[in-house]
């Protein structure tokens, strides 16, 4: 078998991304379909929200500083172990992520963090990115819904419906803001045992 030249290699990188996207797609429909028709779909647990926000934050650090973000984490010191289905609010977690090293600047800030606050456990990435109004937050909420506000359209709009859908499954919300100054926030908040 002969060696293959740079223009092949290049070609095979590339089909594999997309397959790697694909897949990811695929998952997030699934993850969509499964959410809407299983009661029994989760699988509720104590567990530490902080640790598996740091484990979250080391996945990402080195892409981070590649990229060049102002890459942070704050976890307020409140009672950490909460009452949910972990994997769940992983894949929040990480929704939130994904979003904000698409949609960040160069040299942007990505803020991990958590809180308590009236009886409910608040956890979240704030970002620097492009204004959202009003009515594109809605927009966004919706499944199969994408902004066009940047260069970079990957996926198929699924990520923010999948997460308020598990939001609301474990009572609670998903609550975007943004600001004229460019800082975005995304945030689900869950009740306190």
């Amino acid at each position: 078998m002969e060696e293959l030249n740079e223009k092949q290699k290049k070609s095979l990188k590339i089909i594999d991304s997309n397959i790697k996207r694909l897949e990811k797609m695929i998952q997030n429909i699934l993850t969509m379909v499964k959410i809407k028709n299983a009661k029994d779909y989760y699988v509720m647990e104590k567990f530490n929200l902080k640790q598996l926000m740091l484990d979250a934050y080391e996945d990402r650090n080195i892409l981070a500083i590649e990229r060049g973000y102002d890459f942070r984490i704050d976890i307020e010191s409140h009672n950490n172990m909460i009452y949910a289905d972990k994997q769940k609010i992983r894949v929040i977690i990480d929704n939130f992520l994904d979003n904000a090293f698409k949609y960040t600047p160069e040299e942007g800030i990505i803020i991990i963090y958590s809180d308590e606050k009236d009886n409910s456990i608040i956890f979240g990435v704030k970002n620097s990115g492009a204004y959202l109004s009003q009515n594109e937050i809605e927009e966004i909420k919706k499944p199969f819904v994408q902004l066009n506000k940047s260069n970079c359209l990957k996926g198929v709009g699924l990520g923010l419906a999948i997460v308020d859908s598990i939001a609301r499954a474990h009572n609670g919300k998903l609550i975007i803001t943004s600001n004229k100054f460019g800082l975005n926030n995304f945030v689900v908040s869950i009740p306190c045992l």
